[in-house]
C-alpha cells in the first residue's frame, strides 16, 4: 500500500503558484529593502520623537531623561505659538500654487519628449539633471555660490530691473519679478515628474492611436480621449508625489521652523511636537487629495 500510495503521489501535480501571487511575491521582494530600512533605521528615531513630542527633558544633556506632560506642547503650537499657524499656511499657498504649476508643464515636457525627435535622450537627461543638481553636496556647493531655487538675483540680472525702474512702474516689476520667481522653482522641481510622466505615455498602446487615426481623430483629440485618461493613474501619482516633496522641502517655512527650534534653540521636545503635527497635517491633507481625485482615475484592468 505504501508503494501505491507513493506512486499516486508522484502522480499528482504539484500545485503551482497564480499569477497574482507572483505579483504578490514580487511586490514584498521589491518592497522588502525600504521595510528592513525602516526597522533598522527609522522607527527607534520615530518613537524617541512621539517620546518627546509629550514629555519633557530633565537635563539638557541628552534625551534620555523624559517626563510625561501630557498634550502641552502641542497646546503651545496653537494657542501661545504666533508663528507656527502662518508659517503652516505659508507652506499649503505655496504648495496650491506650484503643484498646479509643475504638473501641467512636466506634462507638456513629456509629451514633447515622448516625440520621436533628434537627441531626445539628450533632453530627457538635460530635464533630469536638476534633481541630482539639487540634492547632496553638489546643492550646498550650488547654495555657497548664490545658486538656489528661489534665485532672485538671477531674475533681477535677467531682467536687468535698474534699467526698467524709470520706465516700467514698480508694481509691474514686482510682479513680473515673482512671476519669473515662479517659473524658476517649476523648472527646478518637474525633473521627476518627467520621467514619471514619459513612463506613463511610454506605457500606452500605439494600436490605440493608430485606431483613432483610422477614424480621422486629431492630435487634439486623441490627448484628451486616449493620453488623458491612459495616463490618470500616473496623474494621481504625479499629484502625490509633488504635494508631499513641497511639504517636506527643506526651504519651506515649516521645516526651517522646527529645524531652528530642534538644532538652534535646542528644543527637542517641541520641534518633535511640531513636527508631528505637520505629519498628521500632511497625511491628512493627502487623504483629501485621495478621496477628489480617485473616483476620476481610469484603469484599463478594471472592468
Amino acid at each position: 500500500m505504501k508503494t501505491k500510495d507513493r506512486e499516486i503521489m508522484k502522480q499528482r501535480p504539484r500545485k503551482r503558484m497564480t499569477m497574482h501571487q507572483k505579483e504578490a511575491l514580487f511586490g514584498w521582494v521589491f518592497v522588502a529593502p525600504f521595510v528592513l530600512g525602516f526597522l533598522i533605521f527609522m522607527l527607534y528615531p520615530l518613537v524617541t520623537s512621539l517620546r518627546l513630542s509629550v514629555s519633557q527633558l530633565t537635563k539638557s544633556t541628552g534625551i534620555s531623561d523624559m517626563v510625561f506632560i501630557g498634550v502641552d506642547h502641542f497646546r503651545r503650537a496653537f494657542v501661545d505659538d504666533v508663528n507656527f499657524v502662518p508659517n503652516l499656511l505659508n507652506t499649503i499657498k505655496e504648495t496650491l500654487l506650484n503643484t498646479p504649476f509643475i504638473m501641467v508643464f512636466s506634462l507638456i515636457i513629456a509629451v514633447l519628449l515622448n516625440k520621436k525627435i533628434r537627441f531626445r535622450p539628450f533632453f530627457r537627461l538635460v530635464f533630469f539633471l536638476p534633481f541630482v543638481l539639487g540634492t547632496g553636496y553638489v546643492a550646498n556647493m550650488l547654495s555657497q555660490l548664490g545658486v538656489t531655487q528661489q534665485s532672485t538675483g538671477m531674475v533681477e540680472s535677467i531682467l536687468n530691473v535698474e534699467s526698467l525702474q524709470g520706465l516700467i512702474p514698480v508694481e509691474w516689476i514686482s510682479a513680473v519679478m515673482s512671476f519669473m520667481e515662479r517659473v524658476i522653482q517649476v523648472l527646478w522641481k518637474t525633473s521627476v515628474q518627467v520621467l514619471l510622466f514619459l513612463s506613463g505615455l511610454q506605457g500606452i498602446s500605439t494600436s490605440l492611436y493608430e485606431s483613432a487615426r483610422v477614424d480621422s481623430a486629431t492630435e487634439w483629440e486623441m490627448f484628451w480621449k486616449i493620453t488623458m485618461p491612459m495616463i490618470s493613474p500616473t496623474m494621481l501619482l504625479v499629484c502625490v508625489y509633488t504635494i508631499i516633496d513641497s511639504f517636506t522641502d527643506i526651504n519651506n517655512s515649516v521645516i526651517q521652523y522646527f529645524y531652528t527650534y530642534a538644532f538652534t534653540g535646542s528644543q527637542y521636545e517641541y520641534a518633535s511636537a511640531i513636527a508631528w503635527i505637520y505629519f498628521a497635517f500632511i497625511v491628512v491633507f493627502l487623504g483629501i487629495v485621495f478621496a477628489i481625485f480617485k473616483p476620476l482615475v481610469f484603469y484599463a484592468g478594471e472592468k
